[in-house]
């Protein structure tokens, strides 16, 4: 991962943690906006090779995001991401599945 790498790699049981770390983690690389929504992907207004040092394109920066979402969880959640095409869908999935309500768990 470039730059500082994640710490807290997530076990499937430890989500708060690892979200707070992974959301500092792409705000601290302008990227969050591709988690919640902000930064969406635009149509090309012109041919890549037409710009010479072209910044990367959405898709390109989405598939870095992707390939950091997929090497800081456990090899057994991995599984459970690879129907997913985007960074944004992969958060949502792991979020639904993993992140608890600590008000529903404080009354269970």
């Amino acid at each position: 991962m470039d730059s500082a790498p994640l710490c807290v790699k997530f076990t499937g049981t430890n989500y708060s943690t690892w979200a707070f770390q992974f959301e500092l983690f792409l705000k601290g690389k302008d990227l969050w906006g591709h988690i919640d929504g902000t930064d969406v992907e635009k149509p090309s207004t012109f041919e890549k090779s037409q710009n010479v040092g072209f910044s990367p394109s959405w898709v390109v920066l989405d598939a870095r995001i992707m390939s950091w979402l997929l090497g800081s969880v456990e090899p057994h959640i991995v599984t459970h991401l690879r129907p997913h095409r985007s960074a944004q869908s992969m958060w949502a999935y792991l979020k639904k599945v993993y992140h608890q309500d600590t008000m529903l768990v404080a009354f269970n």
